[in-house]
């Protein structure tokens, strides 16, 4: 029974979280992204991974393990939908309540919508694992249906509670990744020296197989190749196999690589940081005016405010936790790791 997480894992789950804050970053007032093309392609891998990572020690279902996850999960989320809406929790508060039941961007407008599709994608993978073949029939009949139809699925999604249609998209997606972590050591005993060389030309074939081959989707506001919240997902198989290589080559360069600590620190205390970035984001960029519409300056200005944003959320979140561990329950601290057989601490995100 051992107790000690995996640096690569956390150091992934750290670059994600910065893909993510880069991911949400403004534009410049004629339009210029500090980061240049660069965010697109991060949509391409950065929530269906984060899910990814979530699932690899989801255990067999159980009720007692479903009210932890939720209390890691949707406590937090209750409680800062009901903070970020003050105003509607006054006056509507059962408008609010069913927001917050249907739980997607539609009704939640904002990056907590994610929540609820990670503890949903959480609790397909643990049925799967508790469920013997007969009863999993229906699960894939439902995965099958959500894929293949997924062009059908989209302009639904507003009326899909909790991210299902997104969590059983990803299934396959989780399941291969999650096999690619598992065989990791045979891989790379197969694959040797040639490992790593493999992996990084997995990951640039893949997300150009998504770049080539997906439309740009235009059933929401927000026109892009991919964007999870408005469930503007890969829609050929080409683009499905193209997210599915990006995400087995980052978890295989994880295996492999030396962990930068930094990013490691980041990865541990990635829901606390995920739960701030948004309001310091919208705090430290009111001044990209400053920076003009040089590109270099532009990227200046990102690199302070991203480095700023990382820096408060770790001190946050460690200064919170000594204060008291209940702080953890809200999503602003690092819960207190518990041993599991896999010597790998189930991540609040």
């Amino acid at each position: 029974m051992g107790t000690e997480r995996d640096p690569g894992l956390d150091a992934l789950r750290g670059a994600l979280m910065v893909a993510v804050i880069i991911g949400h970053f403004p534009t410049s007032a004629r339009g210029l992204n500090p980061f240049g093309p660069l965010p697109e392609w991060l949509y391409f891998i950065h929530i269906p991974l984060f899910l990814a990572l979530s699932c690899l020690f989801a255990r067999p279902w159980t009720a007692a393990r479903t009210g932890q996850r939720a209390r890691q999960l949707l406590v937090p989320f209750a409680f800062w939908l009901a903070v970020s809406h003050p105003g509607q929790l006054l006056s509507s508060p059962w408008t609010l309540a069913r927001d917050a039941a249907m739980g997607n961007w539609a009704h939640v407008q904002s990056v907590l919508w994610f929540l609820p599709a990670l503890f949903t994608a959480n609790q397909l993978m643990a049925c799967w694992r508790r469920w013997g073949p007969p009863a999993r029939v229906p699960l894939l009949v439902l995965v099958a249906a959500t894929v293949l139809g997924a062009g059908r699925v989209a302009p639904r999604h507003d009326v899909i509670p909790f991210g299902l249609d997104v969590a059983l998209f990803l299934f396959p997606f989780i399941g291969v990744v999650d096999q690619a972590w598992r065989r990791r050591e045979r891989v790379a005993g197969a694959a040797g020296a040639w490992l790593v060389p493999a992996a990084l030309a997995a990951l640039a074939l893949g997300g150009a197989l998504v770049r080539v081959c997906e439309r740009v989707k235009t059933h929401s506001a927000f026109a892009r190749r991919v964007d999870f919240a408005q469930f503007s997902v890969p829609e050929t198989l080409p683009g499905y196999l193209g997210m599915t290589l990006m995400g087995v080559a980052l978890v295989l360069l994880a295996s492999r690589l030396r962990a930068p600590r930094g990013l490691a620190a980041v990865g541990r205390r990635s829901m606390p940081i995920f739960l701030l970035h948004y309001p310091l984001l919208y705090v430290l960029t009111r001044g990209i005016g400053l920076a003009g519409e040089s590109r270099l300056a532009l990227l200046a200005y990102a690199g302070l405010v991203l480095a700023g944003i990382v820096a408060a959320g770790v001190v946050m979140a460690d200064l919170l936790g000594r204060l008291s561990p209940r702080f953890a329950l809200l999503g602003l601290a690092v819960p207190p790791a518990r041993e599991t057989g896999t010597g790998q601490e189930p991540d609040s995100r």
